[in-house]
């Protein structure tokens, strides 16, 4: 068993195997394979051999290191005083800054809808 919470944020161990199975089509690639152990997570039961397959900013966890960090060749600023980081977003920040207008603006319509029966 491994435990891959910093990969995944799991709190439980996965169990792993060293069978390969077929990708069927159309499948997403699955973040943490069955087959494959990734650095930074604990071997927490059991033990086994391995292949490094990918070092460095080519693992799992540099990649997640690259979309956090972005690209900070030009600092941008908003609003004139607080930088601007929607450029190295995460696909969770896009998600939840979408997720916010959304309500901003269910909040102004019902406060309009509200005003109106007031007034009326």
């Amino acid at each position: 068993k491994v435990s891959e919470m910093a990969l995944t944020g799991e709190p439980d161990d996965v169990s792993k195997t060293a069978k390969i199975k077929a990708k069927k089509p159309g499948e997403p690639e699955k973040l943490t394979p069955e087959n494959m152990v990734f650095s930074g997570c604990s071997v927490t039961n059991g033990k086994g051999k391995g292949i490094v397959c990918d070092t460095g900013m080519r693992t799992r966890i540099g990649r997640i290191a690259q979309l956090i960090a972005g690209d900070d060749s030009k600092p941008k600023t908003k609003c004139g005083c607080l930088p601007d980081t929607s450029g190295n977003a995460t696909p969770l920040q896009q998600n939840l800054e979408k997720l916010g207008g959304r309500i901003g603006i269910m909040a102004i319509g019902v406060c309009v809808v509200i005003f109106i029966i007031g007034v009326t």
